[in-house]
Formats: C-alpha cells, sequence, structure tokens
C-alpha cells in the first residue's frame, strides 16, 4: 500500500470526528421567466461536516468590520465542486465563498480549502 493511499482518508475522518455541522448551500445556477422577468434561484443544500481553521474580524475602513472564515471540506463528504457563487449556513449565520482552493496530495483531490465572508 502506498503512503498516499494510506493517509488520503485521514482528513476526512479528522472533520467527521471533530468538525462542526454546517449546511452547504450550492447554487446551481436557476431559471428564467421571460413572461415575468423573474429568475428563480437553484439551491441544492448539504448537511456536512466542517473543519473551521480560523474565523477573523476584518476592518473594512472606518467602524464597519467584516468576519471571514478559513473552512476545511472534505472531497469525500462534499462530493462538488464548490464556487463563490455558493454559501454556507454556520452558526446561525451565512458565509458567502469568496475562495476557493483545492488541496491535492500528487494528482489526487484531498479537500477544499474556502475562505467565506458573513453575509
Amino acid at each position: 500500500m502506498q503512503f498516499d493511499d494510506l493517509f488520503r482518508g485521514v482528513g476526512k475522518d479528522l472533520v467527521e470526528l471533530f468538525g462542526s455541522s454546517c449546511t452547504y448551500h450550492q447554487h446551481t445556477g436557476g431559471t428564467y421567466d421571460p413572461l415575468s422577468g423573474a429568475v428563480t434561484a437553484a439551491i441544492v443544500d448539504h448537511a456536512v461536516k466542517v473543519g473551521v481553521e480560523q474565523i477573523k474580524r476584518v476592518e473594512e475602513g472606518g467602524a464597519s468590520e467584516t468576519r471571514e472564515a478559513t473552512m476545511w471540506f472534505s472531497h469525500v463528504l462534499l462530493p462538488l465542486e464548490p464556487t463563490t457563487a455558493d454559501t454556507i449556513s454556520y452558526l446561525g449565520s451565512s458565509w458567502k465563498v469568496t475562495n476557493v482552493d483545492p488541496e491535492y496530495a500528487g494528482d489526487q483531490l484531498i479537500a477544499w480549502k474556502l475562505t467565506a465572508r458573513a453575509a
């Protein structure tokens, strides 16, 4: 058995054991009604565990600030390709994905490192 094969699932196991629950909202586009002009969003919800690396406050200038989180998702537990159109429900807040960073071991995808901003 190769070293990578042995440890590839460790991230998934750690997130399942120590991760927090969240809902990942996959925005898959929508439909447009030309008669009314309305766009109906198509959102698929995924209940999944997440490893949260950090939540920090970022100053925007003046008195305003936002919260930004670094979150790790197992590619096995979240079997889709995240996009910056997606959102996450976590700790009673809605988080907008602002950066998607796939993590690889060789040529094998092992996790998604996402940066999200509280909406």
